[in-house]
């Protein structure tokens, strides 16, 4: 029973890892579940939607999968390390969660924009000097909203950088319980043999 409890870890870290970057593509079937501001998902007390919600959790939660649901593959029984708190979560639902949640991330101007140019050219006195050109459904924007456009780019990069770095350190986090769990086992193997 061991070591299924560790594969099944190993697998759905790789689901979370690359679910991570997934676009759902039946939207309309399911709900994604979210709540306060595309960041949270529920944990349910069955595998099931239609059953009790046990408590909503940030999608950036780590949790130790305890098996999957051999009926609806799609459902893993999870367990929270801090407050042991289990139930169950949807693949499906998780992965619409953090489609959605990272479209909310790009506003509207960051789609319309077409194309945008940035040089640096020198001053009279040869200081440097940026110069942005933005242009939206073909039409040169002022330098006011071009200055907008770019502030913008600029926050969305530092804060896709932010998401890597904390899905980063929950994977690297997910990599080191499984090393504990494998040297638990070879401890325990090294006991009986």
């Amino acid at each position: 029973m061991k070591t299924k409890n560790i594969i099944m870890s190993v697998v759905f870290l790789g689901i979370v890892s690359t679910g991570v970057y997934a676009v759902t593509a039946n939207k309309s079937s399911q709900q994604s579940n979210l709540t306060k501001k595309n960041q949270e998902i529920h944990l349910y007390t069955s595998a099931s939607t239609s059953s009790k919600v046990i408590q909503d959790y940030p999608l950036t939660k780590s949790f130790v999968v305890i098996y999957q649901d051999p009926k609806n593959k799609d459902w893993f029984k999870v367990g929270d390390q801090r407050n042991g708190q289990v139930g169950w979560i949807s693949n499906t639902q998780y992965n619409q969660a953090v489609s959605n949640y990272q479209k909310s991330l790009y506003n509207e101007d960051h789609f319309k924009t077409q194309s945008v140019y940035i040089t640096e050219t020198r001053t009279k006195d040869n200081k440097p000097k940026m110069n942005i050109e933005v242009y939206q459904n073909g039409k040169k924007l002022s330098e006011k909203e071009a200055q907008k456009v770019y502030q913008n780019i600029k926050i969305n990069e530092q804060k896709s950088s932010r998401e890597f770095m904390q899905e980063q350190k929950a994977i690297n986090y997910q990599v080191h319980l499984m090393n504990q769990q494998m040297d638990e086992l070879d401890n325990h193997n090294m006991m009986f043999n």
